[in-house]
């Protein structure tokens, strides 16, 4: 296990305890080499998504043949891959909506809700697909 290695001027908040991650790729892949963190950021923002995820785990993948990555697992059973460990995790989501699945898993296994985590009030959310070519028409 590995906990992220932050300078503590830039560390304004309190890293959270991850969960063990749910797939275990080492076990099933052996030229595959996991590495779980046990401690991370709260929150992780996809720059391809919309909604900010509850970061549930974060583990570092490596292979002979590429370089390595990462892979964010969320609360609301997602996950994400980012080739920076730092890229996307952050302490406060800003103005955006937090993932309403995430918060709600969260929660349900004795997680601080995202508003604790941020020290202030913050938003949930949930992204919805919306027909906007036959408004009129009953599917």
């Amino acid at each position: 296990m590995q906990t992220l290695k932050r300078k503590a001027s830039t560390m304004t908040q309190q890293l959270i305890k991850l969960e063990q991650a749910r797939r275990g790729i080492s076990a099933h892949d052996e030229r595959y080499r996991q590495t779980d963190y046990e401690e991370a950021s709260p929150f992780f923002e996809n720059p391809r998504g919309v909604l900010i995820h509850r970061v549930r785990s974060l583990y570092r993948l490596e292979v002979s043949w590429s370089s390595e990555w990462w892979i964010v697992e969320y609360w609301c059973e997602n996950s994400g891959r980012t080739d920076a460990v730092d890229s996307g995790l952050v302490f406060d989501p800003g103005s955006k909506l937090i993932c309403t699945r995430c918060e709600a898993n969260a929660i349900a296994k004795g997680k601080k809700t995202s508003s604790e985590l941020a020290g202030r009030h913050v938003c949930t959310g949930v992204v919805r697909a919306m027909n906007t070519c036959c408004t009129n028409e009953s599917n």
